[in-house]
């Protein structure tokens, strides 16, 4: 197997491993799963409308607002406001539960990540990251 090869079946076994956790992440009973995605693009921004959210998941906005329900309704990390600027824009933000969650995620991918990066210099970090940079520009672009 060559270097390539090697590197691919790495990126392979982690990508498989992440999606594992990802499913698995439950908080405080909530079976969260893949709507981590949703509550970590609203930490993120803050506030965002519907169709931002969908457009960053590549969802149909349908879609997005079926998974967003379970958020809303269910769990209620998420709540849905009308847009004091345009009443046909409905804003999303996480509730104070939802940014529980929020931060009790990215803690627990921060927390193994720096203990990996220690393991490499400054340069070998720029390196890892540029690298990581451009995996997610071949994504954008297909």
């Amino acid at each position: 197997m060559d270097k390539k090869e090697e590197l691919f079946q790495l990126l392979s076994l982690v990508a498989m491993g992440l999606t594992g956790r990802i499913m698995d992440f439950c908080y405080k009973g909530m079976e969260i799963g893949r709507l981590i995605f949703c509550i970590h693009y609203i930490g993120f921004k803050n506030k965002c409308s519907m169709t931002d959210l969908a457009d960053f998941l590549s969802l149909k906005p349908s879609t997005a607002t079926r998974q967003l329900d379970k958020l809303v309704d269910d769990y209620q990390l998420v709540k849905r406001t009308v847009s004091s600027e345009d009443r046909r824009v409905v804003e999303l933000e996480l509730t104070k539960l939802g940014r529980e969650v929020y931060y009790h995620h990215k803690e627990m991918g921060e927390v193994p990540t720096n203990l990996i990066l220690d393991h490499f210099s400054d340069g070998e970090q720029k390196i890892i990251k540029r690298a990581l940079q451009l995996m997610l520009s071949t994504f954008e672009e297909n």
